[in-house]
């Protein structure tokens, strides 16, 4: 009777924790159990993928935090071990525990850096560079040396003026928000991302003083608000992009198109925005994705249209933060990942990057301040306001500089 007893007991066993997560002991059943998801490794938790939108997520908060915890010693490593040796071993570690995760979540996230396909882009001579070349004080034969590397594309200068007007760019929102509101959308703050009821509950001292920061800070920080945060509406805007024509887009057409899909919501508006372009940041080729190439230049450059994907994910990230948390805690939080970009990209010239942090963090208190007033019916509709000119500054001098390339 005992050996039919033990022999029932192992196959009961053996049937909890077949597959990849038998050497793990983990089961499906640990999903439901907050002790049991605080104890399961990083190598498994860092593959969780949030499977649809939803205001509380247990599980995404540990494998947040948990990778949380292991970036710094990952920082230190990309600044001391040239070699990449420690990171890639970490990066191989951590694929191993893929499989059991697989088995684990509805969906898995791929954490490795990757390629995907991207379309045909033939990228033109900027008509405005060929104007500054022209206009510059050297002689015709530098000018004609400077045009031939012009179209060869080796040549690049990073602006240094602001390119973004805070106080038009927010404006340029309450147009979109009062149009909406004659066409019957009711504009409203949203629910913010915040750690779960099973997280705030939590006795462990693993996790306390990363769960200090708000959820939304640790998921931008990080780069993975597409992974832990969703908003529902990251297809039906991404298929919206991927309609419109190659080069085409302006930061008034994407917020128009996201706040309309997200019916008003302008924390959701953001974030979805957010998401889309978060899903791509790792990835190398990022600039000619699909997504990427219909977005119109947001910063001053010279010779090439400079880091678009970046500058438009670093804008909206900073905006989101700063709609959610004000304006001074956003902008310390973008001068410190200013200074970070610096120390890792070993202090090249960033100043767009810099002025994109400051200037979102700004609009996006402007426009929480402006959503929490209300009083739209008495804003008059004011065309203008959605003219990129009118909120972008895209017209910095180059010519003195290229006297001197």
């Amino acid at each position: 009777m005992k050996m039919i007893i033990s022999t029932f007991v192992f196959s009961l066993t053996l049937s909890v924790y077949a597959g990849e997560c038998d050497k793990f002991k983990i089961s499906k059943a640990d999903l439901s159990n907050p002790l049991a998801v605080e104890k399961m490794p990083e190598i498994i938790l860092t593959h969780y993928q949030q499977p649809e939108a939803t205001e509380s997520d247990f599980v995404a908060d540990i494998s947040l935090l948990r990778k949380a915890q292991s970036t710094p010693k990952k920082i230190w490593w990309s600044l001391t071990d040239s070699s990449n040796e420690k990171v890639n071993s970490f990066v191989k570690d951590m694929e191993s525990g893929k499989g059991c995760a697989e088995e684990l979540f509805t969906k898995t996230y791929d954490a490795n850096d990757k390629s995907l396909p991207v379309a045909s882009v033939v990228r033109k001579v900027r008509s405005r560079d060929l104007d500054q070349i022209a206009k510059s004080n050297i002689s015709e034969e530098k000018k004609s040396t400077l045009t031939e590397k012009l179209k060869l594309q080796k040549i690049y200068l990073e602006g240094h003026e602001n390119p973004i007007k805070a106080k038009e760019f927010a404006y340029m929102i309450d147009q979109i928000i009062v149009d909406g509101f004659q066409e019957g959308i009711t504009p409203k703050y949203g629910k913010v991302h915040e750690w779960s009821a099973e997280f705030k509950s939590s006795k462990s001292k693993t996790y306390s003083l990363m769960g200090k920061f708000s959820k939304l800070l640790i998921a931008l920080a990080r780069g993975e608000t597409s992974q832990y945060m969703l908003s529902g509406s990251e297809e039906q805007l991404e298929a919206w992009i991927l309609d419109q024509e190659i080069n085409s887009l302006y930061p008034h057409d994407l917020i128009k198109a996201s706040y309309r899909i997200n019916d008003g919501d302008m924390y959701l508006t953001l974030l979805t925005i957010e998401n889309v372009l978060n899903r791509y940041w790792r990835v190398h080729n990022r600039q000619d994705l699909p997504v990427t190439i219909r977005l119109r230049p947001i910063i001053n450059s010279f010779g090439q249209d400079g880091d678009n994907f970046g500058s438009w994910y670093h804008m909206f990230g900073i905006m989101l933060y700063g709609y959610v948390e004000g304006p001074l805690s956003a902008r310390t939080v973008g001068g410190v990942e200013s200074l970070g970009s610096h120390i890792l990209g070993k202090f090249e010239d960033e100043k767009q990057e810099d002025f994109v942090n400051s200037q979102g963090a700004i609009i996006g208190a402007r426009v929480a301040r402006s959503i929490r007033a209300s009083g739209y019916e008495e804003i008059r509709r004011d065309k203008s306001r959605l003219n990129p000119n009118y909120y972008l500054n895209l017209n910095e001098d180059f010519s003195k500089r290229i006297q001197e390339l």
